[in-house]
């Protein structure tokens, strides 16, 4: 049997180099398709999260607009309406939708500066309704503005929002209203101006300036306190 001839060397090295630089344009394309399909992933489930936060922000401005259409109403006969606990507990509850869309739209991209706004003007018009049944009703709810910063640099800030919910969940009779000292809504700069806010966090109460954090036991006093001066 007749023997086949050896290939050059230098044939044989040329056919390994074409090898390799198949198996190179290979991985390049497989690495490039892998980052372009997570890149298509990721911008899919981000435009999903943005699109899921434009709806919730959707929903809080309807909620906002059905509790403003219900204040409007009641002021006409504030005396005659029984259920405004229900209605600080539906503004409680739209500030903890809009405190989480908040936290989404800044993870994922969004805007909710005029939602958060009308949250804030909700809450004044609250503020002055229950103002009004204070004046003219036998009831005497006492009123807390809480002044907080959102910014990560008022730690104790938390520790006070802890402390008022549990404040609200002792006494439903006390409304709380909270408020972002470093916003820039003419609403909220009326607020600090009148009650000479200067720092986060700072408590009202009853329209009185306290600054710093306050526990439980000494907000329950400075409630009480005021209850017993006015004859509640």
């Amino acid at each position: 049997m007749e023997e086949q001839p050896a290939k050059p060397a230098a044939a044989q090295s040329v056919k390994g180099r074409e090898v390799d630089k198949f198996r190179v344009v290979i991985v390049f394309g497989m690495s490039t398709l892998l980052f372009i399909s997570g890149f298509l992933l990721s911008d899919f489930l981000s435009n999903k999260k943005v699109n899921s936060i434009d709806e919730s922000l959707n929903d809080v401005s309807i909620q906002t607009a059905s509790l403003e259409t219900e204040y409007a109403f009641l002021l006409e006969n504030p005396c005659s309406y029984v259920g405004l606990n229900k209605l600080a507990a539906d503004l409680d509850a739209l500030g903890k939708k809009m405190v989480f869309s908040e936290e989404q739209a800044a993870t994922y991209g969004g805007k909710i500066s005029n939602t958060k706004q009308q949250y804030f003007l909700l809450e004044l018009k609250h503020l002055l309704f229950v103002k009004k049944i204070n004046r003219e009703c036998s009831p005497n709810y006492s009123t807390v503005l809480y002044f907080y910063s959102d910014k990560g640099d008022c730690d104790i800030c938390k520790v006070q929002g802890v402390v008022l919910s549990n404040i609200k969940e002792l006494d439903p009779n006390v409304m709380i209203y909270s408020f972002d000292i470093n916003s820039d809504f003419s609403t909220v700069n009326m607020l600090k101006e009148f009650y000479q806010v200067k720092t986060a966090p700072t408590l009202v109460i009853n329209d009185k300036a306290y600054e710093g954090l306050y526990d439980q036991l000494t907000m329950q006093a400075i409630l009480k306190k005021h209850v017993n001066s006015t004859g509640g």
